[in-house]
């Protein structure tokens, strides 16, 4: 709520408390640490401490990645992509300022990790939650790299940034053609009577509305605090 309100100095303390209490409750890598450093990043890059708030996103990706193929680690998705998400609108951001060639690499870099996360999780068994929460999220993830690209491209006509604005073009046009796909495919061998299927798609229609409701109104009352 603090930073949403631009109350930064107090949203930092309560990150950092936060942080303080998962690195007591957990040893090594936890995702609540990263859910703390990504916060801590969040506010370090609203004060436009670019690389401050790349440290602290780079330690929550830490708290998700395995150094080995056989550690393991409280691996969430979700918060995987809103952490790269994060990163790729820090360095956009940070380009406005440096108009740095390399910043620009940086940000392209991170959304193609952020492709390939989504890419696996198409392949993957996961919650409607999760499928929902990457739908909602990939959309910015994609025109993130599309802006990344094409900027890079008038600064340097380089044919290989053009190359990536096509890529995430087609990544975002074939994202929503394999959601489909898949789903239907899930759904017609699953064998549920196509009635049922209806309701199903009516029931969701409806939750998503008041989703939407539900967080405009929230969304109002923080702004009216």
């Amino acid at each position: 709520i603090f930073y949403y309100l631009g109350k930064y100095d107090s949203a930092m303390s309560y990150y950092k408390e936060a942080l303080a209490i998962a690195e007591s409750f957990y040893e090594g890598r936890h995702v609540d640490k990263a859910v703390a450093f990504r916060g801590l990043g969040r506010v370090d890059a609203a004060l436009g401490n670019f690389h401050t708030a790349l440290r602290h996103y780079n330690r929550a990706l830490s708290h998700l990645t395995p150094i080995t193929d056989s550690e393991k680690t409280t691996a969430s998705p979700k918060e995987s992509l809103t952490i790269l998400i994060s990163l790729a609108r820090l360095y956009m951001s940070h380009w406005m300022k440096s108009k740095d060639i390399a910043i620009l690499d940086s940000g392209i870099q991170t959304v193609r990790q952020g492709v390939s996360l989504i890419d696996g999780l198409r392949k993957q068994l996961v919650s409607l939650e999760t499928k929902e929460f990457v739908a909602g999220q990939s959309a910015e993830l994609y025109a993130l790299g599309i802006r990344s690209g094409f900027t890079a491209y008038r600064m340097t006509q380089e044919s290989k940034y053009l190359e990536s604005v096509f890529f995430f073009m087609e990544k975002s046009k074939s994202s929503i053609l394999l959601d489909k796909t898949l789903d239907l495919y899930a759904r017609n061998f699953s064998g549920i009577p196509m009635q049922v299927l209806q309701t199903e798609r009516e029931l969701l229609g409806t939750l998503a509305l008041l989703s939407k409701h539900s967080a405009d109104k929230k969304e109002e009352r923080t702004r009216q605090r």
